[in-house]
């Protein structure tokens, strides 16, 4: 997952440049949520959870392409033909 902005912003450019279609539209959407359980007037439970998703569409020849993942490592975006 990336952790910073700029790691982020460093993935989605990439995507950009090794796209070679005639039109390439990058996502990234980043979801927070939390969840607290109580039980007689005390927390019984609490947990937070972040996700990023990444969508990539292209337009290659008249045709669209589209591919989403929640990986931002290499090997799962290559096995998407999203990473170089």
């Amino acid at each position: 997952m990336a952790n910073s902005q700029k790691e982020l912003e460093k993935v989605l450019d990439k995507v950009l440049e090794y796209s070679s279609a005639d039109q390439t539209e990058v996502l990234a959407a980043e979801r927070t949520q939390a969840l607290t359980r109580f039980s007689n007037s005390q927390i019984h439970q609490n947990m937070a959870e972040k996700n990023i998703h990444l969508s990539v569409r292209v337009v290659k020849d008249n045709r669209i392409g589209w591919s989403s993942t929640h990986s931002f490592e290499k090997s799962p975006l290559k096995k998407r033909s999203i990473w170089p």
